[in-house]
């Protein structure tokens, strides 16, 4: 203790040495943690995200701790090597430490002594299942087809915590907690899987969060779990047709083809508002091509918002947008076109002196660039959809590699010139 008092007294001394210490306390209160250096009349504190620099005058005193590691160590030497439960106690310390290597290779000595030692087999993340530990992944896969089979009580009562409490740990976190919501739903749980899914919304991001925000509305709004269908789902199929999943009226939430339904319907809110922008920007193809555009993009993320809540709903709206812009990309590449026909024709007509000359092709280089790069956008427009834009994809292309061939023969010319 003699000892460690007078290092603590030395710190804030005249020992210029390197010493590992957890907390430098400042004569205002705050406290900095990490490794600190003593250098004149500065105290530097080295911190996993920085340094920070500070006069030795401030610093009141110096905490020195052990680090975790060598809290283990000692922990480790304290303990009997060979029992299972104290090496397993501390394996769940060293986690809880951020030690995880050191805790995964403790829980790996504790299996060595006891090959069923539940709290190692939790530790390098196995789930025990009808009496056999699986590692976590296989354990979410058998949960998910005991969901399809209609397990729903085992599932909730013993599978979905156990993988719950270990999904943190396997980065794996959102998956379960999807898979909670569903389970509770086929359940008849409608108020507890509503909560899961607002939750899942506020944690996800983009399209999939509106998804869960959606599924929780409905569910809401419904609060009995029975949801009105207007027509039959699939709605392709007639009243007698056998791909008939659900007539309509009044249905269950809790079977997963309402529920595709309720979702199909909200779609439709969605492509209804997408192709009212799809519709405006039609009318300014011609007067506005750049607000015409910001409405047909704007379409496309309705749209995006449709397609989460059903998968490719919007694929027919999203074929006719790339054509409508196509078409104006067309009518742009071909002025492009026009002008460069017009400029050869030019440059075949004077008398040139080499600076003008070279200023021609340059000219001509340009008009060819400009094509291209409209071209190159017709072909990314045309790309997502290959059996409906197929000739529109290979046109441009084929008119690609005209120009780049074109585009060779004039910068060769200009090369010569030098």
């Amino acid at each position: 203790m003699m000892v460690r008092a007078l290092m603590v007294a030395c710190l804030v001394g005249m020992m210029p040495a390197l010493v590992a210490a957890d907390v430098v306390v400042m004569d205002d209160g705050r406290t900095f943690t990490g490794i600190v250096t003593l250098q004149d009349q500065i105290v530097i504190i080295q911190m996993p995200y920085g340094s920070v620099s500070l006069p030795r005058s401030k610093v009141l005193r110096i905490e020195l701790k052990q680090t975790p590691q060598q809290e283990l160590a000692a922990k480790l030497e304290a303990i009997d090597e060979g029992d299972a439960k104290s090496l397993a106690a501390l394996a769940v310390w060293a986690g809880e430490h951020g030690l995880v290597r050191e805790s995964s290779q403790l829980c790996e000595r504790v299996l060595n002594l006891d090959s069923d030692n539940a709290q190692a087999r939790r530790g390098l993340g196995f789930l025990r299942i009808d009496g056999k530990w699986q590692p976590f992944d296989k354990a979410l896969e058998m949960a998910r087809s005991r969901l399809a089979a209609g397990q729903y009580e085992t599932l909730l009562k013993s599978i979905l915590p156990a993988l719950e409490e270990m999904a943190a740990s396997q980065k794996k976190l959102p998956e379960v907690r999807d898979l909670l919501g569903h389970t509770q739903l086929r359940a008849g749980k409608f108020a507890a899987a509503a909560k899961v899914f607002a939750d899942l919304a506020t944690k996800a991001g983009g399209p999939k969060a509106f998804r869960y925000r959606v599924i929780a509305e409905i569910l809401e709004e419904n609060t009995d779990g029975m949801y009105v269908l207007t027509e039959p789902y699939p709605a392709s199929a007639g009243l007698l047709d056998s791909k008939v999943l659900v007539k309509a009226g009044p249905a269950s939430l809790s079977r997963p083809e309402v529920l595709a339904a309720a979702l199909r319907d909200r779609a439709r809110e969605q492509i209804a508002v997408g192709r009212k922008l799809m519709e405006e920007g039609k009318k300014l193809d011609a007067s506005n091509p750049d607000l015409a555009k910001s409405k047909y993009l704007q379409a496309l993320h309705v749209f995006d918002v449709a397609d989460s809540l059903v998968g490719n709903i919007t694929g027919s709206w999203r074929v006719e947008i790339a054509r409508c812009r196509i078409t104006a990309i067309r009518k742009h590449t071909d002025t492009g076109a026009r002008k460069f026909d017009g400029a050869l024709e030019d440059l075949g007509k004077k008398e040139l002196s080499r600076k003008e000359y070279r200023e021609a092709v340059t000219k001509l280089i340009y008009h060819i660039n400009n094509v291209s790069s409209g071209l190159k956008e017709i072909r990314a427009l045309a790309e997502p959809h290959p059996r409906e834009l197929v000739l529109e994809a290979k046109w441009a292309q084929e008119d690609l590699k005209k120009l780049d061939a074109m585009r060779e023969v004039l910068a060769a010319e200009l090369d010569a010139g030098k």
